[in-house]
């Protein structure tokens, strides 16, 4: 296992935060690659 994946499975918050997550797919409350296209789409770009 990588260094990164011991520090990320080893930090409360993150861990906190992916139960969070998977609590929130299997709610339906969570937005797929085809629902966020049309908003990413229509967000105003900034000038670079």
């Amino acid at each position: 296992m990588s260094e990164s994946a011991l520090e990320v499975l080893s930090s409360g918050e993150a861990m906190r935060q992916l139960t969070e997550s998977r609590a929130a797919i299997e709610a339906g409350d969570a937005l797929d690659g085809d629902k966020l296209a049309t908003p990413m789409a229509n967000r105003p770009r900034r000038a670079r």
